[in-house]
């Protein structure tokens, strides 16, 4: 009854190969006596069919893949030989049990050392081993985001993960843009790491996002108003200086939403944060060929809702990183026009929507913008300044649109930044 306890506390661990590549079950096949196979047997029957039911098949990443996400992810946490998502990968060769035992426990003291020197050398004071799972804050088709938290300091994170077979180059260009792209109005990454199955990113945690905080902002009658003027300042404020730093450092973000900008609470400044950087560009070290690749991959990812009209239009030529900084980046401050109409007006200047399982706020498309801004000039307690300068993020003419400079001379921002 001891033996069927531990095996039932550790089913996964009877499905990982030792390091000749053969399982539990595989070094009992001839001397072990017969009830112990069966029961054995049994429970890597057992032990299959919950992982089965835990996570969809899937195969393995391409080569090219795979070398590009160790190389920014590091050594993968769980064993090359161990699949999460259907167990065991190939048939190993024959061992006798005592070296199967010795040499899984060489594993769990070689993947402590690692945790070690990754500390010592990083001087990141988080371990993965430590952590616990405290709650899912949000969930989704390429994987979900954990709440978690240090057992050694009780601090709290939050832990992305995603699905290699579905999310290779985003969670690879996000990890890339975040190491990247720090700045104080950039969520800090704390680690990243990838098992067989899995990427990672462990990040600062953040009361909620900026799309929940304007929720916050209703009437008796449920319709969203908008944030207070000081608020609506102080976030434009950190998301400007955040994309003028990504903009700096030739990165685009090119999703930027209210889901995106992730905010904190009062006792901890009452800033906003940009994260998610999944559909982030960063174009420093590209040829012209690459460029162009680039372009036509990303002229149209991203949130519609948030998207200026020129992106529907043909593709205009990219030949430098001049003329793509400039077609992105223009992207970037339409849809901090937008934050800005939303986190002001609240639904006048907005829509309700409910996707994934909760409601959003989204603009007005872009053509409805200036009678809407009009109608609200009429509006008592509304900043002119501020309607003025959403007006001026989101004009039609990339052109024309305002940028980091106009944003630093506007009276919104004159006392913030």
């Amino acid at each position: 009854d001891g033996d069927e306890e531990t095996l039932d506390s550790g089913l996964r661990s009877l499905l990982r190969p030792n390091t000749s590549r053969q399982t539990p079950a595989e070094v009992l096949a001839r001397a072990a006596p017969r009830e112990l196979r069966q029961l054995l047997e049994e429970k890597t029957r057992v032990a299959r069919k919950e992982l089965r039911l835990c996570f969809s098949s899937s195969g393995d990443t391409a080569g090219v893949e795979r070398e590009l996400s160790a190389s920014v992810f590091g050594k993968m946490v769980g064993g090359e030989a161990f699949h999460i998502s259907y167990g065991q990968l190939n048939s190993p060769a024959s061992a006798d049990f005592p070296t199967f035992l010795l040499l899984r426990g060489l594993g769990d003291n070689l993947s402590q050392l690692y945790e070690d020197f990754h500390e010592w050398r990083s001087g990141c004071c988080v371990r993965l081993s430590c952590l616990r799972i405290a709650r899912t804050l949000g969930e989704g088709s390429f994987g979900k985001v954990l709440q978690v938290q240090d057992l050694r300091s009780g601090q709290f994170y939050a832990m992305k993960l995603q699905r290699k077979t579905l999310a290779t180059k985003c969670a690879v260009r996000e990890a890339v843009a975040l190491h990247s792209a720090r700045h104080p109005f950039v969520i800090r990454v704390m680690h990243v790491f990838h098992t067989p199955a899995l990427f990672g990113i462990l990040m600062e945690f953040c009361e909620m996002d900026l799309n929940r905080r304007i929720f916050e902002y209703g009437d008796e009658a449920d319709r969203i108003r908008g944030l207070p003027l000081a608020k609506s300042a102080r976030y434009t404020a950190c998301m400007t200086l955040a994309l003028e730093h990504l903009h700096s450092r030739s990165i685009v973000f090119c999703d930027l939403k209210p889901e995106n900008v992730l905010t904190t609470s009062e006792a901890e400044g009452d800033i906003a944060k940009l994260a998610d950087f999944g559909l982030a560009r960063s174009v420093g070290s590209l040829d012209a060929e690459s460029l162009v690749v680039e372009q036509k991959s990303g002229q149209r990812a991203g949130t519609p809702a948030f998207l200026p009209s020129e992106v529907w239009r043909s593709s205009p030529k990219i030949q430098t990183e001049d003329d793509f900084m400039d077609f992105f980046t223009m992207r970037d401050w339409y849809a901090l026009g937008c934050c800005l109409l939303l986190m002001l007006l609240g639904e006048f200047g907005g829509t309700k929507a409910f996707a994934s399982g909760r409601h959003v706020l989204l603009p007005l498309a872009q053509d409805e913008v200036p009678a809407v801004l009009a109608r609200a000039n009429e509006m008592p307690g509304v900043d002119a300044d501020a309607l003025g300068l959403v007006a001026d993020l989101m004009a039609p003419e990339p052109s024309a649109r305002a940028g980091p400079a106009e944003l630093r001379r506007s009276g919104l921002l004159q006392d913030v930044i």
